[in-house]
C-alpha cells in the first residue's frame, strides 16, 4: 500500500475538506436566503436587495483598503517569529486604520447621500437604503478583517464562519421568524440585524482568540510594519481586489442602467448557481495561501510549487462534476426559484465555463499577492476590468443578462491566462495540474 508521506498535501486535503463543507453549507443557506426572497417579494424585490449588496460590497472595499487580504500576508509571515507584543501591535494598526477608513467612507455616504442616488444610480436606490447600507460598512469590514486573522493562522472553522456562513444564518432565521409573526420589513434592514449579531460574534471570538493563543518567546522580527508598511503593501491588494469585485459587480450595476430590476434578479440568481462552483477555489485557498507565504518567506520554491500543482488538482477535482451539472440541467435547476427565472439558463452556462477556467488556473490571485508580486496583479486585473466594462457595453444593450454572462466569461478567460504565464515567468512554474504527470509517476511506481 502506498503511503502519504507529503504533510503539506494532507494538510491541505483535510483543510480543504473542512472548508469545502462549510463553504458548501453557506452556499446552501445563502441560497435558501434567496430562494426566500425570490419567493416572498419577487424578481423585482430579489433585484433591489442585489443591488444593494452589491453597493455595499463597492463601498467596502475601500474601507477594507485591501487589508482582508494584506492581514493573512503579514500575520503569516510573521507569526512563527515574533512574540505576543509584537503581533498584537501589528493587529492594532490594521484595526485603527480600517476603522479610519471605514468611518470617512461613512461620512461621505452620509453627507452627499442624495447627490450619490441621483447622479450615480438615477433614483434605482432611495436614500433611506443608502443610509442604510452606510451604517454597515465599518462592522462588515472588522468581519472580514477577523476572518483573515483565523485564516492566517489556518482556523478554518472560525474563518468560514465570518467570511461566508454567519451572516446568512441569521439572515434566513430573522427572515423565518418575521415570516412567523407576519411582520414585514425589507430585506436590507433585515440583513443589517444578521451583520451587527455577526459583528458581536466575530468581535468576541476574535479577542478570546487573542488571549488565550500561544505564542513565539522569539524576540526576533521579520519586520516591524508600521503603519506605512501596512498601508504601502495593502494599497496594490486594495486595487487589484477593487477591480476584481468591480468585474464581478459591473455587470448587475450595467444591468441596471439597461433594464429593469426583474433582470437583475434573473442573472444574479443564475450568478449565485455558477458560483456554487467556486467552493472548491475558495475552499483550498482557505488553507493554502498562508501556506504559500510560508514556502516563499523561506524561499522554499519546490515547495511552493507543489502545494500550489496539488491545490490546483483539488480545486479541479472538486469543481469538475459540479459544473458539469450545472451545465447539463440549467433549466431544471433554474427552476427552483420559479418560472421567471428560467430564461437565465444560458447565462449559467456561460458563467459556468468561465469558472472552469478558474479551476484550471488555480490560486492564481492569491499567489502573486502572497509572493511579493501584488501590483503585477493590480495592473492585470486593471487591464481585465477596463475589458469587462468595453464587452459590457457592447453586449448588454444588445443581449441582456446573457450578454453581460458572455463579458463575464471572455474576461475570467483572459486574465487566468495571462496570470498563468506570468507565474511562469516570475516564479518558475505552472500552477494548473498535468494529469499526465501523476499517471505517469503512478505507473512507475508500480513497474
Amino acid at each position: 500500500m502506498v503511503k502519504f508521506k507529503d504533510d503539506n498535501f494532507l494538510e491541505l486535503i483535510k483543510g480543504g475538506g473542512i472548508s469545502f463543507l462549510l463553504k458548501g453549507m453557506g452556499m446552501i443557506i445563502g441560497y435558501l436566503v434567496m430562494i426566500f426572497i425570490t419567493n416572498k417579494y419577487g424578481a423585482n424585490g430579489y433585484g433591489e436587495y442585489t443591488l444593494l449588496l452589491t453597493v455595499l460590497g463597492i463601498v467596502m472595499v475601500f474601507s477594507k483598503f485591501g487589508m482582508d487580504i494584506s492581514i493573512v500576508r503579514v500575520l503569516a509571515e510573521i507569526k512563527l517569529t515574533s512574540n505576543k507584543r509584537d503581533i498584537i501591535k501589528v493587529l492594532i494598526r490594521i484595526l485603527i486604520i480600517s476603522i479610519a477608513i471605514g468611518g470617512i467612507v461613512t461620512v461621505f455616504l452620509l453627507m452627499i447621500p442624495h447627490k450619490i442616488v441621483k447622479v450615480v444610480f438615477k433614483d434605482n436606490l432611495s436614500v433611506w437604503n443608502l443610509k442604510q447600507l452606510s451604517y454597515l460598512v465599518i462592522p462588515s469590514t472588522l468581519i472580514l478583517l477577523i476572518a483573515g486573522y483565523f485564516q492566517a493562522y489556518k482556523k478554518t472553522t472560525p474563518f468560514i464562519l465570518f467570511n461566508a456562513i454567519l451572516i446568512n444564518i441569521f439572515l434566513l432565521l430573522i427572515l423565518f421568524f418575521f415570516e412567523l409573526i407576519d411582520f414585514d420589513k425589507k430585506p436590507i434592514f433585515l440583513y443589517s440585524v444578521a451583520v451587527y449579531l455577526t459583528f458581536f460574534i466575530a468581535v468576541i471570538t476574535f479577542l478570546l482568540d487573542v488571549y488565550k493563543r500561544k505564542y513565539s518567546e522569539n524576540q526576533r522580527e521579520l519586520k516591524k510594519y508600521k503603519t506605512p508598511e501596512i498601508l504601502n503593501l495593502s494599497f496594490p491588494m486594495l486595487l487589484a481586489g477593487s477591480f476584481v469585485l468591480f468585474i464581478n459587480w459591473s455587470d448587475i450595476i450595467m444591468l441596471s442602467f439597461f433594464f429593469e430590476e426583474k433582470h437583475i434578479g434573473i442573472y444574479n440568481a443564475s450568478q449565485r448557481l455558477a458560483d456554487i462552483s467556486g467552493i472548491a477555489l475558495f475552499a483550498v485557498n482557505a488553507i493554502a495561501t498562508p501556506k504559500f507565504v510560508e514556502f516563499f518567506s523561506r524561499r522554499d520554491m519546490n515547495g511552493l510549487e507543489r502545494t500550489v500543482v496539488k491545490s490546483t488538482k483539488l480545486i479541479l477535482i472538486i469543481s469538475l462534476p459540479i459544473i458539469l451539472i450545472l451545465v447539463v440541467f440549467p433549466k431544471t435547476i433554474l427552476r427552483i426559484n420559479g418560472a421567471e427565472f428560467v430564461s437565465g439558463y444560458l447565462a449559467l452556462i456561460f458563467l459556468c465555463v468561465g469558472k472552469f477556467f478558474n479551476s484550471i488556473a488555480g490560486s492564481v490571485g492569491y499567489i502573486l499577492q502572497m509572493t511579493n508580486n501584488q501590483k503585477i496583479f493590480r495592473n492585470v486585473m486593471v487591464f481585465a476590468a477596463l475589458l469587462n466594462v468595453m464587452l459590457n457595453f457592447l453586449l448588454i444593450p444588445k443581449f441582456n443578462y446573457n450578454g453581460a454572462a458572455l463579458a463575464s466569461m471572455i474576461t475570467v478567460i483572459t486574465w487566468n491566462v495571462i496570470l498563468i504565464f506570468v507565474i511562469k515567468k516570475r516564479l518558475g512554474f505552472w500552477t494548473f495540474y498535468n494529469p499526465y504527470r501523476d499517471i505517469s509517476s503512478f505507473l512507475k511506481r508500480y513497474k
